[in-house]
């Protein structure tokens, strides 16, 4: 009965807030962006962020961002300088995050 309960209130949340076409979640300090891409894409977003000044962890279904004095639309900018630019080296885009980095 609980777990319902919660079940329910959950996509009732997820209704209201229009996570099924939203991607970004502007929380006071922090901005949410949701891929539902899974672990290694959000740790490379993260990577990228981490690489442009951001403070960006991946956190469940996307990357939390520390907006710091930035909004939510410099966070984006920072994305789409990601994607235009030319990847950076693995060495130096994991520079800043050795947590993140595997042993494969």
């Amino acid at each position: 009965m609980y777990t319902s309960v919660l079940l329910g209130a959950g996509a009732l949340a997820y209704r209201r807030m229009d996570m099924a076409s939203r991607i970004v979640v502007n929380q006071g300090a922090e901005v949410i962006l949701l891929t539902w891409l899974g672990d290694a894409a959000n740790e490379a977003i993260a990577c990228l962020l981490i690489r442009r000044g951001f403070t960006a962890t991946p956190s469940g279904p996307g990357v939390e961002v520390l907006k710091g004095k930035h909004t939510a639309d410099d966070v984006l900018g920072a994305l789409i300088d990601a994607a235009i630019d030319e990847p950076p080296p693995l060495d130096m885009l994991f520079a800043d995050v050795k947590n993140l980095q595997r042993e494969k």
